[in-house]
């Protein structure tokens, strides 16, 4: 697919949903800042901006480009965000704050061995006067297998097995010859 483009399998949004017009595609320097072509933001100041993946097999690995603009009055845009990422079933997998800025260059990696049902991307204003809108530059996600592996007892019973199996094999041939 080409750059820009929204793959299958994930869809955006915000939280709360006010209205059809919840999201922004910026052009690169909205509003005199350094933001990237094509960086998709929370319509809304201080909305949560949300990543779901569709079905179960969708993602459990997923790199975000994350960033924000603000308001005409803060050209600049720097400040944290918390970062909640949640399973099927709506359970929280980890959360944490990140410092993001108007260049989307916050890269967060996350990786799971259950499915990532969503990622929320929320602005921390305590004041609630910055007007942050979060969102981001690029989703990349995929779903990585774990390899079957054998653990340490594991191991530890195929060698007393095929040592056995060794001894019953040397005691046969010693019979034979005998």
């Amino acid at each position: 697919m080409p750059g820009g483009a929204i793959h299958p399998g994930i869809y955006f949004h915000t939280f709360p949903g006010l209205g059809a017009n919840n999201l922004w595609m910026l052009g690169r320097h909205f509003q005199g800042a350094d933001n990237p072509n094509n960086s998709l933001v929370a319509s809304f100041a201080n909305n949560t901006f949300i990543i779901n993946f569709k079905d179960a097999g969708v993602a459990n690995v997923v790199g975000l480009n994350i960033g924000c603009t603000s308001k005409l009055d803060f050209p600049d845009c720097i400040g944290p965000v918390s970062v909640e990422t949640l399973g099927f079933g709506g359970f929280v997998i980890g959360g944490f704050e990140l410092e993001v800025s108007d260049e989307f260059v916050s890269f967060l990696g996350i990786a799971n061995n259950e499915p990532i049902s969503q990622i929320r991307i929320t602005p921390v204003d305590p004041n609630g006067d910055i007007g942050m809108f979060v969102g981001v530059d690029a989703v990349y996600f995929g779903f990585i297998r774990n390899v079957p592996t054998m653990s340490e007892w594991g191991m530890i019973a195929t060698v007393a097995g095929l040592g056995i199996i060794g001894f019953m094999v040397i005691r046969r041939r010693r019979k034979t010859y005998i």
